[in-house]
């Protein structure tokens, strides 16, 4: 049975670099966190809002948007005011501005107010959103290398098909190499299974 694979990027990428404990720093007190919605975003640092598809992810964050724009709280959470850029890759710009009018009237706000404070929603449902690329090649070659494996397909992702040769346990291929390579395996399913079922919130960590 073909097992389909999903691996992080090698670790010797992600660098090595160890610095100890600043002890002057540490034996002062450490400064606040600076919040940009309180509990919840901090200035400075990468968020992220996560669910199944349909339950209203970025209609939240246009709301956020608008609430930030305008210093007003956000689902009763105090925040600071400030510019707001909203990319929106699966709504046109028809729904967007749909939205925003509906958004301004539970608000009590003006379209013309909430743009000129600086609200920013940019459509990209119809453009390439493609955030990285992988280094298929290389990858590939070196997945090739796991011992028994006969055939390696690229599928969406960072994923691949692996197809083993006869008598070979796969899966004990795969994880041994990932650990002799210091591979983050991410996730692994037969074939099997839909794609939606492939991965699961898996990481095994390199030994």
């Amino acid at each position: 049975m073909a097992e389909i694979v999903r691996f992080g990027p090698l670790a010797n990428e992600r660098g090595d670099d160890l610095e100890g404990v600043d002890y002057d720093k540490w034996l002062r007190d450490p400064p606040p966190r600076d919040w940009m919605v309180e509990g919840c975003f901090l200035k400075g640092h990468v968020g992220l809002i996560s669910g199944i598809g349909g339950v209203g992810k970025s209609l939240l964050m246009q709301q956020l948007a608008t609430c930030a724009t305008m210093g007003l709280p956000w689902l009763g959470i105090p925040l600071k005011r400030g510019r707001a850029l909203m990319l929106a890759c699966e709504d046109d710009d028809d729904e967007l501005h749909r939205r925003q009018r509906d958004i301004n009237r539970s608000l009590g706000l003006d379209m013309g107010d909430v743009l000129e404070a600086g609200l920013d929603v940019i459509a990209r449902d119809d453009r390439e959103n493609l955030l990285m690329e992988l280094d298929r090649p290389a990858d590939e070659a070196l997945l090739r290398k796991i011992p028994g494996v006969q055939t390696v397909t690229a599928r969406s992702g960072n994923c691949w098909l692996l197809q083993p040769k006869e008598g070979t346990d796969i899966r004990a291929a795969v994880f041994q190499f990932a650990v002799q390579h210091k591979l983050t395996l991410l996730g692994m399913q037969q074939q099997a299974h839909s794609l939606e079922e492939v991965f699961r919130e898996l990481t095994q960590p390199a030994a």
